[in-house]
Order: structure tokens, then sequence, then C-alpha cells
């Protein structure tokens, strides 16, 4: 790309971004901190001074990220399906003390109706260990660390990452329904399929006694779902110990009616090559939940496995407020996206 080509999004697609991750992770915060490029100048995170013979070291507020600790111990979330999406409550816990059968597997079919969810009716479920409930096959390519349906029901990902980041790589993989997922959580599962509903249990504890654990003994999670014949999903909580979980729907949004909030266009430039000469930006936001940025440019792109994507890159940044005109190395945008190639040997597989 030409170097005088610096595209920045104002506050309305910012929005649009947050809209997205609070619907995916309904009480999972997007991340504060931001990881910097590697030829991006650095930024002051706090001050040091001295004190004796000590260096003190006082990071700002909200520079590692911003807590948002679970806090639905005796609560239910209700998820009523209305129009294209779903009307949300947090209401009073809703526990049904019967768990039915313990699943010896990952599978629970349904014989009495088939559950409507992401834009199918589906006559089995694959209930996780870790608290989570998918649907089908993962869709796409998994980049490294993404989730991916687990050998024990569910999804998964990576055993030690970062909720707050593992939360986005759930987005239009496969349908999902996150009631308590953490990995690493061992215990039972249950299932009782009723006429109008089939519930879920799950009685789990943290791992312990490792040396990356933070307990010696066990703890109590112990949740609940209910998934109706209506297509009402109900996510209830009785007693959990974990302080943090992926909780929320991850249906796949692949159509819907797109809405332009900018289109950004450049000159072309032909001495640059046309998979490198970015010619606009079309920003879209899909049924009111996705933001879609579309990137045009004067060539085709590499195909996959092309040796030549190794180390190609393109960025889009984020600004809640319209930036000073700069390069984008010397700013520092509230988000970024990249989309960086790999090929044969190169990071990831490939």
């Amino acid at each position: 790309m030409k170097k005088s080509s610096r595209f920045f999004l104002t506050s309305g697609g910012l929005m649009a971004v947050v809209v997205l991750l609070y619907f995916c992770g309904v009480y999972l915060q997007p991340p504060i901190a931001q990881t910097q490029g590697r030829q991006e100048q650095g930024r002051s995170i706090g001050t040091i001074r001295t004190q004796e013979n000590l260096i003190v070291m006082t990071l700002d507020e909200g520079v590692l990220g911003k807590a948002n600790l679970f806090d639905l111990v005796g609560r239910t979330l209700r998820f009523t399906p209305e129009g294209a999406g779903y009307r949300a409550e947090n209401v009073a816990l809703k526990w049904d003390p019967e768990f039915g059968a313990a699943l010896t597997g990952a599978q629970a079919p349904l014989r009495n109706f088939a559950f409507p969810y992401s834009g199918k009716n589906w006559d089995s479920l694959s209930v996780g260990t870790t608290g989570s409930i998918s649907f089908g096959a993962v869709q796409g390519s998994g980049a490294e660390g993404a989730a991916a349906i687990g050998r024990g029901g569910g999804v998964v990902i990576d055993r030690f990452a970062q909720l707050q980041e593992a939360a986005r790589t759930l987005i239009n993989r496969v349908p999902t329904i996150c009631v308590f997922f953490k990995p690493r959580l061992t215990g039972a599962r249950y299932a009782k399929e009723l006429a109008d509903r089939v519930l879920l249990t799950w009685s789990l504890t943290e791992p312990v006694g490792g040396i990356q654990d933070f307990t010696w003994s066990p703890t109590v999670n112990r949740f609940q779902a209910a998934l109706w014949k209506d297509g009402t999903i109900e996510l209830s909580y009785d007693q959990v110990a974990a302080k943090d979980a992926i909780v929320g729907l991850y249906p796949l949004v692949t159509t819907g009616a797109e809405k332009e909030l900018a289109m950004l266009s450049d000159e072309e430039d032909p001495a640059v090559a046309g998979r490198l000469d970015l010619k606009g930006v079309k920003v879209t936001v899909v049924d009111g939940l996705f933001l879609k940025v579309t990137f045009e440019m004067r060539g085709p792109v590499l195909a996959e496995g092309d040796p030549g994507l190794v180390g190609l890159t393109y960025r889009v940044a984020f600004n809640k407020r319209k930036p000073q005109p700069t390069l984008m190395e010397s700013a520092h945008p509230d988000a970024i996206w990249t989309i960086r190639g790999f090929g044969p040997g190169g990071r990831g597989g490939g």
C-alpha cells in the first residue's frame, strides 16, 4: 500500500465493534490493553521513580485491561427470539434440581423436537465438558489458537488462552452457546429431555493441585442451560466458584441486511503492485451485529498457499475520535484489525 494511504474510522465504526463483542460474549468486555506492532513507537504506560535502593514502577489504570468478574450467581439469563436476534433478560434464578441422566459422551440427541438456532433446526447437540454447546461443524479454516470442535464436546480454545482474547475466535466459527465456557474445567454433564425443552446441567471443578492452578481442593461450579422448543434459551447459575469464563450466544451470521457506514477511496498508483494498491475501504454493519470491512485492491490478492503471502499485511485502525492526519506507525488507535499472510513453512503451519 502507498505510504500516503492511511484510513481511519471515526466513532460510528468503533461503536459497531463494541456491539458485536458485547452480543457474542455477553459478560466479557473487550480488552483495553493493545499490543504494539514491531515497528511502532512505544508509549507511556506509567511512571518510574526511585525509593532509596528500590526502583518503583506504577502502572496507569487500565493498561493491563479491565476486570469484569462473573457476577451471575443465583441468576438466570433468558434469551427470547425477537426478529433476527434475541431479547436478553437477567431474571431471578430458575433452577431444576432434577438433572436427568449423566452423559457418557458428548452427543445428546433430541427425540421430541428439533431446536431452532442459528437459522437451522438441530436434532442433536454437542455438550462440552468445559461448559459450551455446539451445533454442526466448524466453518472455514481456523488460524492458530482459533476455536474448534473439541473431542470432549462443545468447542475448545487453547488451554491457557486469555479469555478476553479467545472470545472473539468463537465468532462465526460454529454455532455455539457458551453457558460458562472455561478451559480445563472437569466434571459431570447431565441431560434431560422433556416435551417442550431439553435441560443440560454441569457440575464441574476448576483444575486443582498443579503448579499452574489456583486451588488445592476442588471447587463447585454448577450451572444449567434450558433450550426450549420455541428457541428460547435460559442459562442459570446455581453455584460458581470460578471468577471468569466466556458467556453468551454465538450463532453464525453469514448473510443479512448490510448498512453502509463509510466508503473511503484513494487514487491508483501504478508503481505499486496491484495486490498492495488499496483503492477503497467499504465499512458496513450486518444485521446490526457485525462490523464488516471490505478492502478493494487494484489487482487480485495472492491465492492461499502462495509463498508471497508471508509477511503480507493489511490493517485497519479504529479511533473513538477523529485522529490527526499522521502515519499509522505514529498514531495510537483504540483498536486495530490485522490480516496477515502466512505461506508454506510460515508460522502457524502455512
